[in-house]
C-alpha cells in the first residue's frame, strides 16, 4: 500500500498515515496522540491505549522489516532477563521458604531473607529499621513479613538495646539478673567497686521491715567512704524517700559496695547461686553451720540444718540455687560434702527440678546420680509442679525428655489444679506459641498421647 506523504513545517516530508504497533493498523494522525505520533516505530493508537493493548515487538519488527526477518530460530544467545516475582502481599504465604540461591552452602541468618528465604549473593539484606535484627532483600518482603513481625518488633528492639547495656557493664564486671520462684522474686544489681543491691520481693524475717537498708553496718560504712562526707547525706535521704513508697508491701532493698562486707549467709548463698565463687562459698560454711547451732530448734521443734538457709524473698537453698544457675562445680560439691548433702533428700527441697527449669541437664543427672529425688516438688515450685511442668513451661524440651524418657516420670501427670502439661502450657505461658522450644515441647507431648 502506498502511503500518501505530507510535509511539515520544517519541509521533511512525514507519511500521513503511521502504524500501530498494537493492532497492526496504518492510521492517520487523527488517532495518535501527539507524543505517539512522534514515536519512531514503538507506537499505540488511542484504542489500543484506552484498551491496554500492548505492543508485540517481534510481529511489529517482522511487519517493518519483512526483508531481514529469520525465517528460523536465531543461533544468537539472547540475553535472558529476570523475571521479578509477583508482589508478596501482607498475610500472603505465596513465595516463603523458598530454596535460596545460595547454593548447599550454610549460611547465617543475617544472610538470608527472613519472608522469603534468598540468601544474599552480592548485596548485603537491608535491616528492619526499627529492631535492627531481622534481615530482608527488598522492601516487598519487608512489607510481607510486617504482620507477623510487627507482634516481636518492639520487644526485639528492647532487648538489642538491653544486651548493648549488659555488653557494656560486662566489660566492666558488672551485671544485674532477676530471678522469680513460687515465694516471690530477687533480683541482684552487682558493680564491682561501686554501688550494688540486691532487693528481695514476697517475705519479710524477724523484725525486717519493707524499704531500702544498708545490708550491713560494714556496708553502711562502705558507702560513706565511696560517697564522701558531701553525698552521703543525700544518699541516705534518697534512700528514706524509697523506704516511704515500699511502705506496706514486702519488697526490701539492701545496698553494698563489696561482697565482703555481707553477712556469712549472704556470701555462701551468694558464692553458691549469683556470684559463683567456690573458694568463699567453701570458707563460709564453717560460720554459717555455726550460726545454725546455736538458733535453736525451729518453730515446729526440729533441728535446722544447711537446707533450711534459703535465700529471702526466693525461698531457694544454695543446692538448689547452685542447680537452676547451672553452678556444675558448686552444686556437686554441695551434694557430697557430708556437711551439705543432707539438702539431697530434704523435703521442700526439689534440686533436680530447678535444674530442668533451665535446661541444666548433665547437671540433673549428677545429682540424680548422688541420691537426689527426680519427682520431688515444693511450694516454691510454682506451687508443687511436676518437674516435667516446670521444664515444659519454659520450653526445655531436652530436660523433659530426660525426666520421662530416663528417670520415669509420667507425661501425662496433671498439677494441683487438675492440669496436664499441655494445658499448663497454654495457661502459665501466654505467648508459648512464639518460643521454638515450647512450640516443640508441646508437639512431643502431644506424640506421647497427651491429648
Amino acid at each position: 500500500q502506498t502511503i500518501r506523504q505530507m510535509s511539515n513545517e520544517d519541509g521533511v516530508e512525514e507519511p500521513n498515515a503511521k502504524l500501530c504497533g498494537a493492532c497492526f493498523e496504518e492510521l492517520t494522525i487523527e488517532n495518535f496522540s501527539k507524543k505517539q505520533w512522534q514515536m519512531k516505530q514503538r507506537r499505540r493508537c488511542k484504542g489500543c491505549v484506552e484498551s491496554g493493548k500492548e505492543i508485540d515487538a517481534a510481529k511489529l519488527n517482522a511487519a517493518l522489516n519483512p526483508e531481514t526477518a529469520p525465517a528460523s530460530r536465531s543461533n544468537k544467545k539472547k540475553k535472558k532477563k529476570n523475571k521479578k516475582a509477583p508482589p508478596a502481599f501482607a498475610g500472603s504465604t505465596s513465595g516463603r521458604y523458598q530454596p535460596n540461591t545460595g547454593g548447599i552452602r550454610s549460611k547465617l541468618a543475617s544472610h538470608i531473607c527472613a519472608w522469603c528465604g534468598k540468601a544474599e549473593e552480592t548485596e548485603a539484606l537491608k535491616t528492619c529499621p526499627e529492631c535492627e535484627n531481622i534481615f530482608y532483600c527488598s522492601r516487598t518482603c519487608q512489607k510481607a513479613a510486617w504482620p507477623e513481625h510487627e507482634l516481636v518488633c518492639e520487644q526485639l528492639k528492647k532487648d538489642r538495646k538491653a544486651t548493648k547495656k549488659e555488653r557494656k557493664a560486662e566489660r566492666a564486671g558488672n551485671f544485674s539478673i532477676s530471678e522469680a520462684s513460687g515465694f516471690g522474686s530477687f533480683f541482684l544489681d552487682y558493680n564491682p567497686g561501686s554501688i550494688s543491691m540486691f532487693v528481695f520481693n514476697g517475705e519479710l524475717r524477724g523484725n525486717e521491715q519493707p524499704g531500702q537498708f544498708f545490708a550491713t553496718e560494714a556496708a553502711e560504712e562502705g558507702m560513706r567512704k565511696f560517697l564522701g562526707p558531701q553525698k552521703f547525706p543525700l544518699f541516705c535521704k534518697h534512700m528514706e524517700t524509697g523506704s516511704l513508697n515500699d511502705r506496706g508491701t514486702l519488697k526490701r532493698t539492701e545496698i553494698f559496695t563489696s561482697v565482703d562486707e555481707l553477712y556469712p549467709i549472704e556470701q555462701f548463698l551468694m558464692s553458691c547461686g549469683a556470684l559463683p565463687d567456690m573458694e568463699r562459698a567453701q570458707a563460709m560454711l564453717p560460720f554459717v553451720l555455726h550460726g545454725i547451732s546455736i538458733s535453736g530448734l525451729k518453730p515446729d521443734g526440729s533441728v535446722p540444718n544447711i537446707g533450711d538457709i534459703t535465700v529471702r524473698g526466693f525461698g531457694l537453698n544454695a543446692l538448689e540455687w547452685a542447680a537452676r544457675r547451672g553452678n556444675y562445680e558448686i552444686a556437686e560439691w554441695l551434694a557430697t560434702d557430708p556437711r551439705t548433702k543432707v539438702m539431697l533428700s530434704q523435703s521442700e527441697s526439689a534440686p533436680v527440678a530447678w535444674a530442668c527449669y533451665t535446661n541444666k541437664v548433665e547437671l540433673a543427672k549428677m545429682l540424680v546420680k548422688h541420691g537426689a529425688d527426680s519427682h520431688a516438688t515444693a511450694r516454691k515450685v510454682f506451687g508443687n509442679k511436676p518437674a516435667t511442668h516446670l521444664a515444659g513451661e519454659n520450653g526445655q524440651l531436652l530436660a523433659l525428655k530426660y525426666l520421662v524418657e530416663e528417670c520415669g516420670h509420667d507425661i501425662h501427670e496433671c498439677d494441683e489444679l487438675g492440669q496436664d502439661i499441655r494445658e499448663s502450657l497454654r495457661v502459665n505461658n501466654r505467648v508459648w506459641r512464639d518460643v521454638p522450644g515450647c512450640v516443640a515441647v508441646d508437639e512431643y507431648a502431644r506424640s506421647k498421647g497427651v491429648l
